[in-house]
């Protein structure tokens, strides 16, 4: 049930109460680049009875992304992205976990444990790609910066090379 999931077995949170919302923005200024934005927002919610063990506490994810990108000709594109992939912004966790049992009866103790869901900083991703493509073939080259990689504060920036194939049939 977090972020619209649900979850079963031990876990089971039945359905939850999920809003989600977003908004792109799209500029030329002239003929060959593109601008653009977005921004997207969800709201999580779950029934108080859902679960014993688990329990979600209005859960807000958003994410956002800034991209240029210039066409160079009908099947070449070069672009610049700057993003932050979603993310948990506020929400908590109360966790209901069994620590003991009675030897002399059927009595389970439990300790209740309330976590907060907000990551320690936001993801900030750079990018650079390259599409072009034919009629049957297109084909897609990034190369991406990480801040914060994983939405962790004292990690060290990452790189990352993507190289994408996609046909049609």
């Amino acid at each position: 049930a977090l972020l619209g999931i649900n979850g079963s077995g031990i876990f089971e949170t039945n359905n939850s109460l999920s809003y989600y919302t977003g908004a792109t923005v799209e500029y030329n200024p002239i003929a060959p680049v593109t601008l653009s934005a977005a921004y997207y927002y969800g709201q999580s919610k779950m029934p108080k009875t859902s679960s014993s063990l688990v329990q979600f506490d209005n859960v807000v994810s958003d994410s956002f992304a800034f991209d240029a990108k210039y066409q160079a000709n009908a099947s070449d594109v070069l672009g610049f992205q700057f993003s932050s992939p979603l993310r948990i912004k506020q929400g908590y966790a109360s966790f209901n976990l069994p620590v003991a049992r009675d030897l002399y009866s059927d009595t389970i103790y439990y300790d209740k444990t309330k976590v907060s869901l907000k990551p320690e900083a936001r993801e900030l991703d750079f990018a650079m790609y390259y599409l072009t493509g034919s009629a049957d073939l297109d084909w897609r080259v990034e190369l991406m910066m990480r801040l914060h990689p994983d939405h962790n504060a004292d990690s060290a920036p990452d790189y990352r090379a993507l190289f994408g194939l996609s046909w049609r049939y």
